[in-house]
């Protein structure tokens, strides 16, 4: 990675963790708001959809933004933006209110997602290296979902639910002045931004078979922890007994299991490829995913379940780097707007999956399960009748 220096790679890392700051720091917290709030656990279940809603939208407008204004000039007002709506979700007196604060915190959030993937992009031409460098941002990145759960439990051990949303913003507005200090710009020419020509982007990549089918199988296989993030803390906490501050202690695991298989991934993509690696990674959450349901349905041991979800959740990256590399590889110019989609559909399908788990009432173990071994099994078909046979028009 010689045109990538390691401070910038560690930089970008550090902006990219405040999605998954936004959205596993307050986990713990959901039980008690949905009881603060006087609402349902569907309700509250919600608002972890609505950001990631919000997420997926942001990035349809903000990667044609960073292709005509600049990279740092998105990323900047984007990380100031999600810094400002961190004290209004801890201000904020009902449900609806917190829905509607959640999907503009996810929209402000979407610009470090679209403006690194396009940034690096500009630096890095060889797919498999593109790969590797995605990894090694991965790798900081998953310090985030490691240490927010414990960090949320901890908070709720002498406070209350809004100081997280309080500690959110303060986690914004360093990264807004890392952004001013560290990050440069990177796009070769700016120009006007045209919404018509985005739109026709969007329509080019969306009509590529291959391209399609890469960019459902991100979102597909992305929705299996949705649908752990919507239902996971309730089935653990309410349904297995796991107190609210050792739920991060199990949600580590998770995200252990992540760091361990994105490293692998990053050591074997440039001898391996991206392409097989990619196969590999969905088959292994096929098998995790009906591992896990098989465990609830016969109501088998926890540890099981856990280590299911573990195996899922660890693929993720192997999946999401290097499809991300395989679609960017092709768009050296308009590498902000096919990375916003590639990431707008991830998270869209994945919103969609975790507020059909919301709406679920008494969403249990089977639901959630159930609702990851589908969403993998549909990410591998999308990539057997969409990529495979048209593999050549992205190559």
């Amino acid at each position: 990675m010689p045109r990538v220096p390691f401070s910038l790679i560690v930089t970008l890392g550090l902006v990219a963790m405040l999605t998954p700051l936004a959205i596993d720091m307050y986990l713990p917290s959901l039980p008690r708001i949905a009881r603060d709030l006087g609402v349902s656990d569907g309700a509250v279940q919600g608002t972890v959809s609505a950001y990631v809603a919000g997420f997926a939208l942001g990035q349809l407008l903000l990667g044609p933004m960073a292709d005509s204004l600049g990279r740092k000039p998105v990323l900047l007002w984007g990380t100031l933006l999600f810094a400002l709506l961190g004290p209004l979700c801890a201000l904020v007196p009902d449900i609806q209110g917190l829905q509607l604060l959640r999907v503009a915190q996810g929209a402000t959030g979407a610009a470090a997602s679209v403006v690194i993937y396009a940034l690096l992009r500009d630096l890095v031409d060889d797919r498999n290296e593109l790969a590797k460098v995605f990894s090694t941002i991965t790798l900081v990145v998953t310090l985030a979902p490691l240490l927010a759960p414990m960090l949320g439990g901890w908070i709720l051990l002498f406070a209350d639910w809004h100081a997280i949303f309080w500690v959110l913003g303060g986690f914004g507005a360093a990264a807004c002045l890392l952004v001013a200090i560290k990050v440069p710009e990177t796009l070769p020419q700016k120009s006007p931004l045209a919404l018509g020509k985005a739109l026709g982007n969007y329509a080019g990549l969306i009509k590529n078979p291959a391209m399609l089918g890469l960019m459902l199988a991100s979102g597909l296989s992305f929705s299996g922890l949705m649908a752990f993030l919507t239902a996971g803390s309730f089935v653990y906490i309410q349904h297995y007994g796991v107190e609210e501050g050792h739920f991060g202690y199990y949600f580590g695991l998770n995200i252990l299991s992540l760091m361990v298989l994105t490293f692998i991934n990053g050591r074997l993509v440039t001898r391996l490829g991206a392409e097989k690696l990619l196969w590999l990674a969905l088959v292994i959450q096929v098998l995790a995913a009906a591992t896990g349901f098989a465990t609830v349905l016969c109501q088998g041991p926890f540890w099981l379940l856990v280590a299911s979800v573990m195996t899922y959740v660890g693929c993720l990256s192997m999946v999401g780097s290097n499809i991300m590399a395989l679609v960017l590889e092709q768009q050296p110019t308009k590498a902000g707007t096919a990375a916003s989609l590639t990431g707008s559909l991830r998270f869209g399908v994945g919103a969609l999956v975790g507020l059909a788990v919301a709406a679920i009432e008494g969403s249990d173990a089977i639901v959630m399960t159930g609702a990851m071994l589908l969403s993998v099994l549909l990410a591998l078909v999308s990539v057997s009748l969409l990529y495979h046979p048209y593999r050549q028009n992205v190559e």
